[in-house]
């Protein structure tokens, strides 16, 4: 099993969310990163998602892997 979720809140409709530059401006001085998604995590592990909620932008999930 893993517990995933995500780093930060993430608004629906980000201002600037297309512009290159302020994407490398966060990336230099707030280290600002793109989480993966729970179904790329659950790829990446070879899982499956057993359970996830979505609540105000932010996610948490639980990832069932057989190993």
């Amino acid at each position: 099993m893993a517990l995933v979720f995500s780093t930060k809140y993430q608004p629906p409709h980000p201002l600037l969310e297309n512009w290159e530059a302020w994407q490398r401006i966060k990336e230099k001085f707030f280290g600002y990163h793109r989480d993966l998604l729970p179904e790329e995590i659950a790829q990446r592990l070879g899982g499956t998602i057993a359970y996830s909620k979505e609540q105000n932008g932010q996610w948490v999930a639980v990832i069932a892997v057989e190993r």
